[in-house]
């Protein structure tokens, strides 16, 4: 994982947002549909981060322990803290514009189409969007049920299932998708 990376795409997000607030259920989803599309692109994530199911949809693991404040190291707090302020459990502002040299260019491309693509929805609106991706289909007959745990760690190879909705950016041709996702195996075995 990248946490300049999931740090600066917080940044991004929330600096897009009226008074550049975001509510953290909104950038979880913004995140996830932007490693989601870039995966499926390049054979990588931007922010290399883990996704678990959860019962409001995918949640990218780092960038939520970020957000709450379980930082491994000082200074992934203290870079978080320079650029992002966490208002209450819900809303998280941008103190300053983000640092897009840590971004490839197809990493930009990406965070501005998905949020030019999704970044008027609200929360709720996509977390149930996000409900009908087959990640989170996946895991969704344990997740309702409410004597079992309440999260399951993604396998990646779902975010390589075609989705059919409203964009259309995530159908793409099989031949496409088995090759990245090969390329994306081939780099997790190095």
């Amino acid at each position: 994982m990248d946490k300049s990376k999931i740090i600066q795409a917080i940044c991004y997000f929330a600096g897009k947002e009226n008074g550049k607030v975001i509510d953290t259920m909104k950038v979880y989803k913004l995140l996830w549909l932007s490693d989601r599309y870039h995966l499926r692109q390049y054979g990588r994530t931007i922010t290399a981060d883990e996704y678990f199911a959860l019962p409001y949809g995918p949640v990218p693991s780092n960038a939520k322990n970020l957000i709450d404040g379980i930082a491994q190291n000082k200074s992934d707090q203290t870079m978080f803290g320079t650029y992002l302020d966490v208002l209450d459990k819900q809303h998280i502002a941008a103190k300053q514009n983000p640092d897009m040299e840590v971004f490839s260019e197809t990493d930009r491309d990406a965070l501005s189409l998905i949020y030019n693509i999704f970044g008027h929805k609200s929360a709720i609106e996509l977390s149930k969007f996000s409900h009908t991706f087959p990640e989170w289909k996946h895991y969704e007959k344990q997740l309702l049920d409410k004597s079992l745990k309440n999260g399951y760690k993604i396998d990646k190879d779902l975010f390589f299932i075609n989705k059919t909705e409203k964009s259309g950016l995530f159908v793409d041709d099989t031949e496409k998708l088995d090759f990245v996702k090969s390329v994306f195996h081939d780099c997790q075995e190095q």
